[in-house]
């Protein structure tokens, strides 16, 4: 299931596939934690984690060690280079097949829940909190007005072409809100909801094609957000780590920033 390679001072790619009976992960060897060489690839080590069960490999990652002066820091875990799921706040790359779970439809329209002149951009629902509840997130756009919070961050751009400014809002089944946005820093392009958690898309005030993924988590009082994913995504939901609760994953993802090689 996992080949843990170790000796070489210089860290190779780890590698890690589904074949016809079950998923494996490669590491030729992940390079130096704590060494004081010099030579030219030595300096940068490799750490890897891996996510299993009883039927073996479910995820992995992989995160990047600093070595300067013979002091060694973590920098960081890294990016997924495809599919991602959020697990316990970061991002995780599922192995092993897995498939979107059928959503369930909203008892209540969103547009029916927004008062008049806000648009509605995306709807899901799910039991977002977590607490088995079926609520309705709504993505919506609305005439903007002027806040307080505008004055605070004066680069950022809070209104359309149309004058509108982007939210995000809960409503329980009886329609009556159980959280919203003041604001949103992106606009949310689309959104899954999973258990306790939520995977969205952002796009632009100015155009609809989608340039990031994220997940939101709920924490009893708001969301806590998992850093964001450069690049198309499919929001979708999946039992990615089965304990029995939907993940929000990111899928079909490619990076579309100019310059950028997928």
């Amino acid at each position: 299931d996992v080949v843990w390679g170790h000796g070489a001072h210089a860290a190779y790619p780890a590698e890690f596939a589904a074949d016809s009976t079950r998923a494996n992960v490669v590491a030729p060897g992940l390079g130096n934690a704590l060494f004081d060489q010099r030579l030219p690839g030595t300096q940068v080590g490799g750490l890897l984690e891996v996510l299993v069960d009883a039927d073996g490999v479910i995820a992995v990652r992989t995160g990047t060690i600093g070595i300067d002066a013979g002091r060694s820091a973590f920098e960081g875990w890294d990016d997924p280079s495809g599919d991602a799921v959020a697990l316990d706040g970061g991002w995780w790359s599922p192995v092993r097949p897995w498939t979107a779970a059928t959503l369930p439809p909203s008892s209540t329209s969103a547009r029916e829940l927004l008062p008049d002149g806000h648009d509605v951009v995306a709807a899901a629902a799910g039991d977002v909190t977590g607490s088995g509840v079926t609520d309705t997130v709504v993505s919506y756009r609305r005439p903007a007005i002027d806040h307080a919070v505008h004055e605070r961050f004066p680069g950022v751009d809070w209104v359309d072409e149309a004058g509108r400014s982007a939210h995000i809002a809960v409503y329980r089944p009886d329609g009556s809100m159980r959280w919203g946005s003041a604001f949103l820093f992106q606009p949310i392009a689309d959104v899954a909801v999973c258990t306790g958690a939520m995977a969205v898309t952002f796009n632009t005030l100015e155009d609809q094609v989608v340039v990031a993924g994220g997940a939101w988590t709920w924490d009893g009082f708001g969301f806590v957000t998992t850093p964001p994913l450069a690049g198309h995504a499919t929001p979708a939901c999946a039992d990615i780590d089965h304990d029995g609760r939907l993940d929000a994953v990111l899928a079909d993802r490619s990076d579309t920033r100019e310059g950028a090689t997928p």
